[in-house]
């Protein structure tokens, strides 16, 4: 039965007491405050052959070693495998002067009449930057500022995305600046560029600007770089000062959908070369914890940031469990339209559970799921009940294994941030199921990241979904 009472997870909070989790859970693993019952991030396997950068919510990036998870106030993190083909993106070897040494690797192109220096290197929220002054009186040609003057190698169906962090310190003159993939091809002859739409006024604030290319026949070489095309005839003064970092040029992985937005994963370093952030696989046992024919999962996360075919949030699975391939996976559906709930009984049954439209891009969501011998229901931010009858029960043997952000097979990540997975044993209610699905039981909303979820919990999770024995 329904029971009011003091939340405990707020009493922990406040006071520093043990985190004992949502209330009668069996494991809660709340990756934005960093609090864990059940299990911890210790416990956790990251199946990552490389460092990685990760954002946090004040917007700096911190590194993680290789097969560490990427936690941060922002959450769990998992991405699939992508390479920085610019080959010296932490800015190596950028000495101030006038006009100072550009990083390696680096090239410029500037305005007759005008000159380019460096006017100062550092760090700013944890990656590289160079300060560039463009002054003079620019009387024709344009500005760039090229990432890869080598170009990079391309074959048609291939997606690229390039992407750099920008801030226009000081400006004077220049009234165009872009993000642009310059095409060559075969026979060494410039095709022309796609650029995104003009970002100077958006870089008063410092952010990342990218622009995206699908290569045809006809391309050979992309060329990644910043680039002002703007028409100086007449004489123009122009005084800039551009502070830049981090350019990034990637393959889009081939399961996003082709018509999705520009999407930039984070941060890659690279110093003398390409190089590549590994994929990941997040898991934790779940074996021991009751869940061997029922259970009831909480999962709070953010959509993708763009239209991720299969992306997974949470996977429970049985793998390798002799005659056992139970999967039970919330995830994305093959062209991103839906969310659904994809499940692989012990004899390989694959009952078709009803589906919901999914969350806006990059907006958080709750869902909330349970099954209990053939019976699986589920809902979505509040939402009615979805649910389906197998004809063979969903599992008989206990699971032995619960995935954060990706499948088990290391392939379709989340590509966005896992903040808070909640597991009880047995079954609850469907009317309990809307209860936690929603985020307002948890303090959240669908797009302020940086919501504090202590005190509505405290109230409203001890009165709806604190269940008696």
């Amino acid at each position: 039965m329904l029971r009011r009472g003091v939340g405990r997870r707020n009493l922990s909070r406040s006071i520093g007491l043990p985190f004992f989790g949502a209330p009668g859970s069996v494991l809660d693993m709340d990756f934005r405050q960093n609090r864990y019952f059940g299990r911890t991030l210790a416990d956790m396997e990251c199946a990552r052959v490389s460092g990685a950068y990760t954002e946090t919510p004040t917007g700096d990036y911190v590194y993680h070693t290789d097969h560490v998870a990427r936690r941060t106030g922002n959450g769990l993190l998992s991405e699939s495998i992508r390479t920085n083909v610019i080959s010296n993106s932490w800015a190596i070897g950028a000495a101030v002067g006038n006009p100072g040494t550009l990083p390696a690797g680096w090239a410029a192109i500037v305005p007759a009449g005008t000159a380019l220096s460096v006017e100062g290197k550092g760090i700013d929220k944890g990656l590289p930057y160079v300060d560039l002054r463009l002054r003079g009186t620019a009387t024709g040609g344009s500005f760039r500022l090229q990432f890869n003057p080598a170009g990079e190698a391309v074959a048609p169906g291939q997606n690229w995305v390039g992407s750099f962090f920008l801030q226009a310190l000081e400006v004077k003159g220049l009234t165009d600046l872009r993000a642009s993939i310059r095409k060559q091809n075969g026979s060494g002859i410039f095709i022309g560029d796609t650029v995104n739409g003009n970002i100077l006024s958006a870089a008063a604030s410092w952010g990342r600007f990218a622009t995206s290319n699908p290569t045809t026949l006809g391309d050979a070489k992309f060329f990644f770089g910043l680039f002002g095309p703007q028409n100086f005839t007449g004489g123009v003064v122009l005084d800039e000062l551009l502070r830049v970092s981090l350019p990034q040029f990637e393959q889009w992985d081939p399961t996003i959908v082709p018509s999705a937005p520009v999407m930039t994963s984070s941060p890659i370093r690279t110093e003398e070369g390409a190089a590549a952030r590994g994929g990941e696989v997040l898991r934790v046992p779940v074996s021991g914890l009751g869940l061997d024919t029922a259970l009831t999962c909480v999962v709070i996360a953010r959509t993708s940031r763009m239209s991720r075919n299969y992306g997974t949030y949470v996977e429970f699975n049985n793998w390798f469990t002799p005659g056992s391939m139970d999967v039970i996976a919330l995830r994305n559906n093959g062209n991103t339209t839906k969310m659904i709930m994809d499940v692989t009984t012990d004899d390989n049954t694959n009952p078709v559970v009803p589906e919901y439209t999914i969350p806006a891009r990059n907006t958080r969501f709750c869902a909330a799921f349970a099954f209990t011998g053939n019976d699986l229901a589920w809902s979505l931010n509040g939402q009615a009940i979805k649910a389906v009858t197998s004809t063979v029960p969903f599992e008989d043997g206990g699971y032995r294994w619960l995935n954060f952000g990706g499948t088990w097979g290391g392939v379709h990540q989340s590509e966005n941030f896992i903040e808070r997975v909640i597991v009880y044993s047995g079954r609850k209610s469907n009317a309990e199921l809307v209860a936690l699905s929603n985020l307002g039981t948890w303090g959240l909303s669908a797009v302020t990241w940086d919501d504090e979820d202590g005190e509505v919990v405290s109230e409203v999770v001890s009165e709806v979904v604190s269940w008696g024995d």
